[in-house]
């Protein structure tokens, strides 16, 4: 069993280290590939900002950026003309409305003028009363409907009002943005003028540059030649360089296994720590059970001694006595027996713990040898 235990505790320890060394690498990726992240997002970074500190006072570059805005816009006289052909149909049915609604108004006219005449004539003629009062509900039945057409229209005529007061409103805001993007446009042109007297003034320039080149082309000869010679020189450098990097990459891995062999040393250093207080309790139980056990031997004594004594005075109990005195002879033997095998275990227990001293003395000059090694590192 203590075999079997000492394997399962060496292939826990096993895998916890792995684990720990899995957990490590994977912290240890994620940091690094942050760290490459942030160091090429620096160089992009520098690199738009030269190119933006470069082209800033460029004209062109002044074009581009006043002009980006206005890509992709609609163009707003078309939409102007648009909104003015939709206000002029809109004004042209309102148009018609309104005369819909005279010509309603008339014959509405019409028709009460004719039933005042009909009435009239019925008051005149006093006829057939019936056939009147049905040409008078059916006059009335078709001035309901109009009554009801012409509040449809007045309703439809509202609308379209409406529609005209926001077509009008939004021809106002596009004159606004037309007006805005005219002025961008004669901004962009102030530009372009500027630019070009400054395309003249950098011709003079350019003209005179050349002259000043003609001159430093012997000046440039001289500094090709002393440039090979520094080129040779930062050659020798580099290859300098790129000999302490890799003598600087070597240490920096002795230093990682050094880190993980200390590591694994005070893992190994807290489970015998730990071992040795399981054992310490575990020595201190059997040190209880064996006074308990002394105890018990002493109190047996003392009772085969009273029972010696009672043998001299009761010779008639003798046989009970003596079967008795077997049983606790018996009880006896085993106690010693158990007392025996007891001592053995305290005093294999009593190895192991001089034992596992002994291995954290060992641990201990390995962690003070690893730390020198560090600290010459």
């Amino acid at each position: 069993m203590a075999k079997l235990e000492e394997e399962r505790d060496s292939i826990v320890l096993k895998l916890i280290r792995k684990m720990q060394g899995e957990i490590y690498k994977k912290f240890k990726n994620k940091e690094f590939a942050k760290r490459r992240d942030q160091r090429e997002l620096i160089k992009v970074c520098q690199r738009q900002f030269r190119k933006y500190i470069a082209l800033r006072d460029w004209g062109w570059f002044i074009i581009i950026q006043k002009t980006r805005p206005l890509i992709g816009l609609s163009n707003p006289e078309e939409e102007l003309r648009l909104l003015e052909l939709k206000a002029k149909e809109t004004y042209d049915v309102y148009i018609e409305q309104l005369e819909t609604k005279k010509r309603l108004e008339e014959e509405n006219k019409i028709i009460e003028e004719e039933k005042t005449a009909l009435i009239k004539q019925i008051d005149s003629e006093q006829g057939n009363l019936s056939q009147y009062h049905e040409k008078q509900s059916k006059m009335s039945s078709e001035k309901a409907d109009l009554d009801i057409q012409l509040q449809e229209k007045q309703k439809k005529l509202a609308n379209l009002e409406q529609e005209r007061i926001k077509a009008a409103s939004n021809k106002k805001v596009l004159e606004q943005e037309t007006t805005v993007v005219k002025k961008d446009i004669q901004d962009v042109e102030i530009v372009i003028t500027k630019l070009e007297q400054e395309k003249s003034n950098k011709d003079h320039t350019i003209s005179t540059l050349n002259d000043e080149i003609a001159n430093q082309d012997e000046v440039i000869n001289r500094l090709n030649k002393e440039k090979k010679r520094i080129t040779e020189n930062n050659a020798k450098s580099e290859e300098d360089l790129q000999a302490a990097e890799d003598k600087m990459d070597h240490l920096t891995k002795v230093k990682s296994k050094l880190e993980e062999t200390l590591d694994e040393i005070e893992s190994a250093y807290e489970k015998e720590k730990h071992q040795k207080i399981d054992i310490d309790k575990q020595r201190r139980k059997l040190e209880g059970e064996l006074k308990i056990n002394q105890q018990t031997v002493i109190e047996l004594e003392r009772t085969k001694r009273e029972i010696e004594t009672s043998l001299n005075r009761k010779d008639n109990e003798h046989g009970e006595l003596m079967n008795k005195l077997d049983e606790d002879q018996v009880n006896v033997s085993k106690i010693q027996k158990q007392i025996k095998e007891l001592t053995c275990r305290v005093e294999e227990l009593e190895e192991e713990l001089e034992a596992e001293r002994q291995a954290r003395a060992k641990a201990e000059r390995q962690k003070g040898d690893l730390a020198r090694e560090l600290e010459e590192i």
